[in-house]
């Protein structure tokens, strides 16, 4: 009797097992319909929601009508979403919002991670949206660990006006959110005729005006460094547009260029390029054992054939780090890094305002803040989102808040 009763006992316990099972693998399925839907919209910056979103509307706008092409192709999603409560049926605006979110941290997280402790740079700019607010977009300049020049958009900042105190409070606010040490900045931009200064970034590296470099005769847009135009007319044109401390860190800079390495080696400027622009990240020992490192640097890597087939500065970082000899020479790698992140180019900041006026446009004009952010995160950096898996974005919707189903 007593085995009996105990075989009956895990006989219902497998079924209730089997059901919470099926249930969540439904759950999650019905959650990834509306996630997938959230994803392309934002990828492809077109408006979630219409006037008239009823059932009896003949258009209900993108996102339940991309909801009805995925429930008439996928029947099982379709049975899911019609058996489900009223109160759990996870395609309301706000479920909408909160995934949006769920994907712009992972983006942001992302971002966070491949700067890790590199030197980077901060590029500004600020511009009015379709509701007249002042937003300020935020850009990271850095080299990350595989040797590649990255400029990612950080999220979009509403401000009360474009005074540089105000900019400044705002970035400070932004970068002790994500843990970004002040100390790791190596210039600060913004695309105004005034520079923005943050923290010591002025002492520890030359900031330079993003207007005066967008001339691109100092530097073009790959970031390869070049010498200033030979003729006369052109370096009456530097000489114009740009200071003198700009001018110097390009014609030191340039040494390390390597199509001009390959004409002659300049060790003596590359030593005074970090006497005079990066004296906080190299110790006294390391300027002593810099010039010794250049001359190996001149013999056993300048000579490489692979090396004179690189063409920009770029390129040499890479190729640094894929043959190892970022590790070799560290204090060369150091200076190449240091180099390539310094702005060059407004491009991105105003990518983010073009994608901007995309999002929110003339009928989407009352967007809140944090909606515009997150579309914007995704639309702008589409290439980092669209690695995460949908069963990653269901985990941390859940881990949001407590739910009204279980989703594991």
């Amino acid at each position: 009797m007593c085995k009996d009763l105990m075989n009956q006992s895990q006989h219902l316990q497998r079924v209730v097992d089997h059901f919470t099972t099926e249930q969540i693998a439904n759950n999650r399925l019905q959650l990834k319909a509306t996630i997938f839907i959230v994803r392309y919209l934002a990828f492809q910056a077109i408006a979630f929601r219409g006037r008239d979103e009823s059932f009896s509307s003949l258009n209900r706008e993108n996102f339940h009508e991309s909801l009805g092409i995925v429930t008439f192709w996928n029947k099982k999603v379709a049975e899911i979403i019609e058996k489900a409560p009223k109160n759990a049926t996870y395609t309301s605006p706000r479920i909408q919002k909160e995934i949006l979110h769920v994907f712009s941290a992972k983006v942001k997280k992302a971002i966070r991670e491949e700067i890790g402790d590199a030197k980077f740079c901060i590029m500004v700019d600020e511009a009015c949206d379709e509701s007249m607010k002042e937003q300020m977009a935020v850009v990271f300049r850095y080299v990350d660990a595989e040797g590649f020049v990255k400029e990612r958009f950080f999220g979009l900042i509403h401000v009360v006006d474009t005074a540089a105190l105000t900019l400044k409070k705002r970035i400070y606010s932004l970068l002790s959110q994500y843990c970004l040490d002040i100390q790791n900045i190596r210039g600060a931009s913004c695309k105004r005729n005034e520079q923005l200064k943050v923290a010591n970034a002025n002492e520890i590296a030359p900031l330079i005006d993003l207007e005066e470099l967008e001339i691109g005769s100092g530097l073009n847009q790959i970031g390869t460094l070049q010498r200033p135009g030979e003729t006369h007319s052109q370096l009456q044109e530097l000489n114009y547009r740009f200071n003198e401390d700009a001018m110097e860190l390009l014609r030191l800079s340039s040494a390390l260029e390597p199509r001009e390495a390959l004409k002659s080696f300049r060790i003596s400027d590359l030593c005074l390029l970090v006497k005079n622009f990066y004296p906080q990240d190299f110790t006294d020992y390391d300027k002593q054992v810099l010039e010794k490192e250049l001359y190996h640097f001149e013999h056993n890597v300048v000579q490489d054939p692979e090396f004179k087939k690189l063409k920009s500065l770029s390129e040499l970082s890479q190729w640094l780090v894929r043959t190892g000899n970022s590790e070799h020479y560290k204090l060369v790698y150091r200076m190449v890094i240091l180099v390539l992140t310094l702005p060059i180019s407004t491009a991105t900041t105003e990518r983010a305002f073009s994608a901007m006026k995309l999002v929110k446009t003339e009928l989407r004009n009352k967007m809140e803040d944090d909606f515009l952010n997150d579309s914007l995160m995704l639309y702008i950096e589409k290439d980092i989102a669209s690695t995460f898996s949908l069963d990653s974005i269901v985990d941390d919707f859940k881990d949001l808040k407590e739910r009204r189903v279980p989703f594991s």
